[in-house]
């Protein structure tokens, strides 16, 4: 960028950016404008055109974020069908779990009542349980209730 007709303080730029330009320390701008005043307009001549550059990238940057948004926007509508569709069907497991609920509790309340019925019987003012049974009184393998010394006749 700068002619080398003399041998510059510091002959490399601080750094160059990413395009390309070098970016000079002021006092080699200052030193080089004394003796070729077209080389600040040449440096600031590359230095707009990083400037563009660097605009351009960051309005297609902009219109990429704004395409992001309305990806996320779209991807969020979508999830949140999912997730209503899921809360539909978590609904109705809910409500057949209630159903079955429903049945568990009016089996173990039938259970109860036969239970009682089996092991209580109803007297006038109060309920008696039904005796266990003793030694005398088995039950064979068909579920008939014999006294000991029948069983032992009727099996062998």
């Amino acid at each position: 960028m700068f002619p080398t007709h003399r041998p510059a303080l510091n002959p490399q730029p601080i750094r160059t950016t990413p395009c390309g330009t070098a970016l000079w320390p002021i006092h080699r701008i200052r030193a080089e404008t004394r003796v070729n005043p077209l080389a600040l307009a040449s440096y600031l001549q590359d230095l707009e055109s990083e400037i563009a550059y660097w605009h351009d990238l960051f309005l297609h940057a902009e219109n990429d974020a704004v395409q992001l948004r309305e990806l996320l926007a779209r991807e969020a509508w979508v999830s949140g069908e999912t997730v209503r569709a899921w809360n539909n069907e978590v609904h109705t497991l809910g409500a057949e779990i209630g159903r079955l609920n429903g049945q568990i509790k009016a089996l173990e309340q039938q259970i109860t009542v036969q239970n009682e019925h089996v092991h209580y019987q109803e007297s006038p003012g109060r309920a008696l349980q039904v005796p266990a049974p003793t030694v005398e009184s088995v039950t064979d393998y068909s579920g008939d209730r014999r006294s000991s010394s029948d069983s032992l006749h009727s099996r062998s």
